[in-house]
């Protein structure tokens, strides 16, 4: 994520894909179907059968877009640190390691991205005391000048170049306010060094644990291979146009790592490779369009979900003015002030559960926390025909809007749980 990144005190308090959802109030009972897709069978509606290929149904999941900027092919891993900082080998060992993984290759293959490179002599020393306190312009002057001292042996900026800043406990980092304050893991970002364009990275240690940063790098390091440019030139970022419920899910935390972060049990060690580190599982486009997990490499045991059914969809508008963008076109129901509207969603995994899983649906209070906003979610009643469900099976969702929001929508969290796992579906009710 750019600017505001991987929050890992957040992370562990909500660890949304095992727990719950971050914000999530509400909840939804039972009811009767009223399907308007297609009217019922003389017998009921068609809630399908379990079924042995998997997935059932072809999910109808996000895409994380590509916006046409580059992407670093061959990342080259200049890992800065101050000479006072006990953890400095480390994470030189880190990013000396990480590209040649089965970890790397996992998560940036379908995007472009090769192995990066690192070494001794892309290792940095500041031997300066390190400051309390240091800002982005801080941190964006110390490269740029120190780039251009030349006795200071800093490798020169190129078009696969990543600075990556370690800040060692004590310092915090300044975004208009404490990072460390806010739980915050990380940032990347890029800045002007000479006639060059180049990625930074930037890693406080605010917790005192390197296993939280050196999980916090695997996320950057992730986006900032698939998104180098995010001001100038923004690369892989950002969900498809149909799907932007999936925004509302994330907060608008919407790069390859962000997009998997809300979820506890992205974050692991990599134990099963020669690269013993923890890192954090990353988006995987293709994943989520196969049925599977969709943070990649993918955990053990069955992947679980609903999807509805693009057929069934309308074309809604969303004003998103109240978080500085204008109306956008998505795909979602349509609905009407005390109307009720029912749609079918299919139970769908990528392997045998061992039998069924709930649905519950969730409408949360107030949307967008995360980035300080305000804006209020609209207001309906649930009812769901069929809770509990297995690979094959369908439901009928009745929604009946009492309010919409200012964004023309209500925003609806759709919850699958078997055990402590839980995964989501996110949807939208547009205004007819």
């Amino acid at each position: 994520m750019t600017r505001i990144a991987l929050c890992v005190s957040a992370l562990l308090a909500f660890g949304c894909g095992d727990d719950s959802s971050p914000g999530a109030t509400g909840g939804a009972g039972g009811g009767e179907p009223m399907p308007d897709a297609a009217p019922p069978m003389p017998d009921g509606p068609d809630h399908g059968a379990p079924s042995t290929m998997y997935p059932a149904f072809a999910p109808d999941m996000a895409q994380i877009a590509h916006n046409g900027g580059p992407v670093l092919s061959a990342m080259q891993i200049v890992t800065i640190t101050w000479t006072s900082d006990t953890n400095a080998a480390m994470y030189e060992a880190y990013g000396d390691g990480i590209g040649a993984s089965d970890y790397w290759h996992q998560i940036n293959a379908e995007y472009g991205v090769g192995p990066s490179v690192s070494g001794a002599a892309n290792h940095v020393h500041i031997t300066t005391m390190p400051p309390t306190t240091m800002s982005d312009s801080d941190i964006q002057t110390l490269i740029q000048t120190s780039v251009a001292d030349t006795t200071l042996h800093w490798p020169q900026p190129n078009n696969q170049i990543l600075y990556a800043v370690y800040l060692p406990q004590g310092t915090d980092l300044d975004l208009g306010g404490s990072a460390c304050s806010q739980g915050i893991g990380g940032y990347h970002d890029q800045t002007q060094v000479g006639t060059s364009n180049v990625s930074y990275a930037v890693l406080p240690n605010c917790s005192g644990r390197s296993s939280s940063v050196l999980s916090a790098a695997s996320h950057e390091f992730n986006e900032a291979a698939t998104d180098p440019l995010p001001q100038s030139n923004p690369g892989w970022v950002g969900f498809d146009d149909n799907h932007i419920s999936f925004e509302f899910f994330q907060e608008l935390q919407d790069e390859t790592g962000d997009a998997c972060e809300f979820f506890r049990s992205s974050f692991y060690t990599d134990m099963e490779t020669a690269f013993n580190y923890p890192v954090q599982r990353q988006w995987s486009n293709a994943s989520a369009h196969g049925g599977h997990n969709p943070c990649v490499p993918v955990p053990s045991g069955a992947f679980f979900n609903v999807t509805p059914f693009p057929a069934d969809q309308d074309t809604i508008m969303v004003n998103l003015r109240a978080i500085g963008a204008g109306n956008h076109a998505t795909k979602g129901f349509k609905g009407q002030l005390m109307t009720p509207r029912t749609f079918a969603v299919g139970f769908y995994s990528d392997a045998d559960t061992g039998g069924p899983w709930t649905l519950s649906a969730s409408v949360q209070t107030s949307l967008f926390s995360s980035i300080g906003s305000t804006v209020s979610n609209g207001t309906a009643d649930i009812a769901i025909d069929k809770t509990m469900g297995q690979n094959g099976e369908k439901a009928y969702i009745t929604v009946t809007p009492k309010t919409f929001n200012s964004m023309g929508v209500i925003y609806i969290e759709l919850v699958s749980q078997l055990g402590t796992a839980k995964h989501y579906m996110p949807i939208l009710i547009g205004q007819n």
